[in-house]
């Protein structure tokens, strides 16, 4: 839907740019993706999160930061169109998605930042847990057009055991695998309901980070003399204890950014995500490299 507002917004500026007329708009009237599942015959099911005792993440550490969230523009890792290109026919190849590959450099990263925890050693896997933003409108039958339903997200918790040494290839598809079967179950349906009832100041017992994927940001028309050079994120609202990692492509280049409060994340351990994230990958890269 941001994607398509975006488009739409571009090409309206390329047209005054022209000086022709507009089309007149067709207005869209979305609704609620609780209205679409009752069309459905399919009963909405109870908000049901996940339980999160015992397992890990890149958890929180109390700071006197400001408060709000914020990108991290100096922290975005940003592959080259050849890069980018390697990996994705690699995931293909492998029979698993780039994202899938994505998030298990992130889980890996998180896992080795972690370090040593309580009775656990530096190199012992532990059983991290991490979300990913789902679309769920495709999943629909019959499928819905994204600017169908306001609400169509879905968050698909995987738990997978991960240590600094882990198989990257064989990871991704693991978490491939827990992704579409938290879509199929139903169970990315019911921890959105549940974590859409969190007040966003409320306390809890856990913070899971999330990764959302935006896909490839599309070409966009503009205003003769003018050009789009860049694509950047942008967070809003209060302090979270999650970190969320956005993932696009943007001009054939694969992109990470980090979001995060300073109130409840220290900017060196932040830096420190990001620079593992980045070996991983160029692990991966350089790896192939020599393959092929």
């Amino acid at each position: 839907m941001g994607f398509e507002l975006l488009t739409e917004l571009w090409r309206t500026a390329a047209t005054l740019g022209a000086t022709t007329a507009i089309p007149t708009p067709v207005p869209a009237f979305p609704r609620s993706l609780e209205d679409l599942l009752a069309e459905r015959g399919i009963a909405v099911p109870e908000p049901a999160m996940p339980d999160l005792t015992g397992l890990y993440s890149f958890a929180p550490s109390e700071t006197h930061g400001r408060p709000g969230l914020r990108v991290a523009p100096d922290q975005r890792i940003a592959l080259s169109d050849t890069d980018t290109t390697t990996l994705l026919h690699h995931a293909r190849a492998q029979g698993t998605t780039l994202y899938a590959l994505l998030s298990a450099a992130i889980i890996r990263a998180e896992r080795a930042v972690i370090g040593e925890t309580s009775g656990a050693a530096t190199a012992d896997e532990l059983p991290m847990v991490i979300g990913h933003a789902v679309d769920l409108r495709p999943h629909l039958q019959p499928p819905t057009h994204p600017s169908d339903t306001t609400n169509g997200l879905g968050c698909a918790p995987t738990v997978t055991r991960c240590g600094p040494d882990t198989d990257l290839h064989i990871f991704a598809k693991e978490v491939k695998a827990q992704i579409v079967h938290s879509i199929d179950s139903g169970t990315a349906l019911t921890t959105m309901l549940a974590a859409s009832r969190i007040p966003e100041n409320g306390a809890r017992d856990y913070a899971a980070n999330i990764i959302t994927n935006w896909g490839v940001v599309p070409a966009l028309d503009f205003p003769k003399g003018m050009r789009v050079v860049d694509f950047r994120g942008f967070v809003t609202g209060d302090s979270l204890p999650e970190i969320s990692y956005f993932v696009y492509t943007f001009q054939g280049r694969l992109n990470i950014e980090f979001a995060y409060s300073e109130s409840t994340h220290q900017y060196s351990r932040i830096t420190e995500l990001r620079r593992t994230i980045a070996a991983n990958l160029k692990m991966l890269i350089h790896g192939l490299a020599h393959r092929s």
